[in-house]
């Protein structure tokens, strides 16, 4: 089986991260599905002029609203009736709402259409969350550096309603040193965190993703006090989980709502008790003066091992199989 990935490619770019871990996680499952990610089939005049030898047999879709907004029904209709099957994941859901008019039509018209939270409205929608990166040992942070102080840790692109800043300070105020891995983080955020935490180390660029990991499961716990409403579920977060150490997180945050509820998701569903849910920075610092600091945390290896790449991997082969079927 050949599988075409349109998606982003390399580069600093979330949707292009996942679209290289889930192929990688799709051949370790399956060596008979060969893969091929490509960021020039995102123009869809491309995969009609290109020669394959053969041709794909499934079109993944790793769709973004902005990246695939050239991909129109027609397009993916016009692929099928050449004997091609279309997969789509779709990233951009707002699950506890009615699907809108493009959501609903892509959901209809695909093969199979994977979504990462529950959505109502779509029938035929496959829930395969976000995958959680393999554990591969974790970093020794320099206790003379942060004066024996616990470590938090944080991740992901510097965008205000992360509350970088505000972390700086509550994890100051709680007696805690601070680290941060961003990828886009600038001198002045550097000195700004320094200066309001001075047990801060930051970490700059866009590292491998074992790096990440590495550097959070050698923090105490980590956070991701994040405040929006954007569409899809955080990714970011997924770092904190693969870390192995008690996570923190903002209930109200839309984003996280396939981590505080469970699969179905319903009226009455009650949050994962392995998320520690904080409903503001008061909350956030009066779970850090009571936090047990552990090795691992047992609920969070649980979390990390039910959405592995590994196991997501098998899902996601599992689709392409039986669409072809």
């Amino acid at each position: 089986m050949r599988v075409l990935a349109v998606t982003s490619v390399g580069g600093a770019c979330g949707i292009a991260n996942y679209a290289e871990m889930a192929m990688d996680a799709v051949r370790a499952a399956d060596p008979t599905i060969q893969t091929q990610c490509s960021a020039e089939a995102l123009d869809p005049r491309w995969v009609w002029t290109t020669t394959f030898a053969p041709f794909p047999d499934v079109i993944w879709l790793n769709y973004h609203r902005g990246l695939h907004s050239r991909w129109t029904l027609d397009e993916v209709a016009q692929l099928q009736q050449a004997g091609r099957k279309v997969v789509i994941t779709f990233h951009d859901t707002y699950g506890e709402s009615a699907p809108d008019a493009l959501t609903q039509a892509l959901h209809d018209l695909a093969d199979a259409f994977i979504v990462h939270e529950p959505c109502v409205g779509l029938d035929k929608q496959i829930l395969i969350r976000q995958g959680v990166p393999p554990y591969h040992g974790y970093m020794e942070y320099d206790y003379r550096l942060t004066n024996w102080r616990p470590v938090l840790g944080t991740a992901g692109f510097n965008f205000p309603w992360k509350n970088f800043d505000r972390l700086a300070e509550v994890t100051a105020e709680a007696g805690w040193a601070y680290v941060v891995y961003s990828n886009n983080a600038t001198e002045a955020d550097r000195e700004r965190w320094t200066s309001a935490n001075p047990y801060t180390q930051v970490f700059t660029g866009f590292l491998p993703t074992s790096v990440i990991v590495a550097g959070l499961a050698g923090c105490d716990a980590t956070a991701f006090p994040y405040e929006c409403a954007n569409s899809g579920t955080s990714g970011a977060i997924r770092l904190g989980i693969a870390a192995r150490k008690p996570v923190l997180a903002f209930s109200g945050c839309r984003q996280m709502r396939d981590l505080v509820l469970p699969a179905a998701g319903g009226p009455g569903a009650m949050p994962d008790p392995r998320i520690t849910r904080c409903a503001n920075f008061t909350h956030l610092h009066e779970y850090l003066q009571v936090l047990h600091i552990q090795r691992v945390d047992a609920g969070i290896v649980a979390l990390a091992t039910r959405d592995s790449w590994v196991n997501q991997g098998k899902k996601y082969a599992e689709v392409f199989r039986r669409v072809l079927a």
